[in-house]
């Protein structure tokens, strides 16, 4: 029981590089010392005819090293080539895991905050997948609670100010005093509360990744020209845009 625990249990992605090419390098020397041990007895076997057939000449003896040397040299490289290829093929599947999540990521917009869905037996990207998927199940905690935040705060200030009009109102008609400039106090607060929750809400939108391409010139620059102006004036600045400045995308 306990070894079929042990084997089952998930290894970690350096155990398995090692035990991979631990396996192939013992196979591949296997096969070369076999090789080895089946070409050395045929070429003892070739000198050992040679002697016994007088041919022990030293241009037969050269010739025979040569092949000896080749039949050894050849192999160990073909050998080799071929282990080196096997272990990368290995390294490369083992390794899939990391490509995987790489794409996963990289193909993510700014606004997906939905769980990574990859499932592996390593260690490691179990451990990584799952602490991305709790920090992106806290931001979107977050980022709800923010929201909530914002539409409470839009109520509770909204409200009273309203509510302060409405009696100012009654108060003008009942007592005939003139509340005009009050009235237009608080729709200035309420005009402020109003732009202050938009730049909240805007500020949400771009903390969740939500952006959208806009044109510099047309939908940021001419709005807000009058600020603008004042805004360089009071600085003795000056605005310089370029030709291009209409073709000018921005994010936002």
């Amino acid at each position: 029981m306990n070894l079929m625990h042990f084997l089952r249990r998930p290894i970690s992605l350096r155990q398995r590089l090692i035990l991979t090419i631990g396996a192939i390098l013992l196979v591949f020397e296997l096969i070369s010392v076999f090789w080895l041990w089946h070409e050395s007895t045929e070429q003892i076997q070739l000198f050992e005819q040679a002697l016994r057939d007088n041919r022990n000449n030293d241009r037969h003896i050269m010739r025979e090293i040569r092949e000896a040397v080749a039949s050894l040299i050849v192999p160990g490289v073909f050998m080799v080539s071929l282990t080196l290829f096997i272990c990368y093929q290995a390294v490369r599947r083992i390794t899939r895991p990391l490509a995987e999540l790489q794409k996963e990521l990289e193909a993510r917009t700014a606004d997906n905050l939905t769980p990574i869905a990859i499932h592996s037996a390593t260690l490691e990207i179990e451990a990584v997948v799952s602490a991305l998927n709790d920090l992106v199940s806290r931001l979107t905690s977050t980022l709800d609670n923010e929201r909530l935040f914002t539409a409470d705060v839009a109520h509770e200030l909204r409200t009273p100010l309203a509510g302060v009009r409405l009696h100012l109102e009654l108060l003008a008609k009942t007592h005939h005093i003139d509340v005009a400039p009050l009235v237009a106090r608080l729709d200035q607060m309420m005009e402020s509360v109003s732009q202050l929750l938009q730049l909240a809400r805007a500020g949400q939108s771009f903390s969740s990744g939500n952006y959208q391409h806009v044109k510099l010139l047309e939908d940021v620059i001419l709005p807000s020209y009058d600020e603008l102006s004042t805004m360089l004036d009071q600085r003795q600045q000056t605005l310089l845009l370029p030709e291009s400045a209409a073709d000018i995308t921005v994010s936002g």
